[in-house]
């Protein structure tokens, strides 16, 4: 779970309010899918502030705090899947094939969804309890998860293509 303090000053109170909560609710219903959920904070102490108040609600759940770009990308490279609102974090995850699902601040996160083929990925934190645990079903059973890493591997492929034939033109 990779939280974003945007998420908080560049809403509406209503989201604003709705965003701590709805995290919360993810962390814990991943591990009663015994799952084994931490919170990535690599930008911040606002950031790191919102991982306090969810571990404090569930001590169960580790904090990581890394500023290492790199490392950031091999963390996430690492895990089965993310939940998260920092857009370079999801960037680093879809790029790799992670499947990720997202709420965000920005038409940003919509975009960069569309662009890897999982549009589905988007959350909204005033969703209900039921349509979080769907969502996140989406991620970590087998078959559902495997469908949209391939589909994001796809597409990450044909995005890198498409970079490489930017710079292939730019030189």
């Amino acid at each position: 779970i990779v939280p974003n303090y945007r998420m908080i000053d560049k809403t509406s109170k209503e989201m604003s309010d709705a965003y701590i909560p709805f995290l919360i609710k993810c962390a814990k219903y991943l591990l009663e899918k015994n799952q084994k959920p931490f919170i990535l904070v690599h930008e911040g102490d606002k950031d790191f502030e919102l991982a306090q108040i969810i571990k404090n609600e569930i001590n169960e759940i580790n904090i990581i705090q890394e500023t290492d770009p790199l490392k950031i990308k091999g963390i996430l490279g690492a895990c089965e899947g993310t939940i998260g609102s920092r857009f370079h974090g999801l960037v680093s995850a879809l790029s790799q094939g992670i499947p990720s699902l997202a709420t965000g601040w920005s038409h940003k996160y919509q975009m960069l969804f569309n662009d890897y083929g999982f549009s589905g990925g988007l959350m909204d934190v005033k969703m209900s309890d039921e349509d979080i645990k769907l969502k996140i079903d989406l991620i970590i059973e087998p078959e559902s998860r495997e469908a949209i890493k391939n589909k994001i591997i796809i597409n990450s492929n044909r995005l890198k293509e498409l970079s490489q034939q930017m710079w292939d033109e730019v030189f």
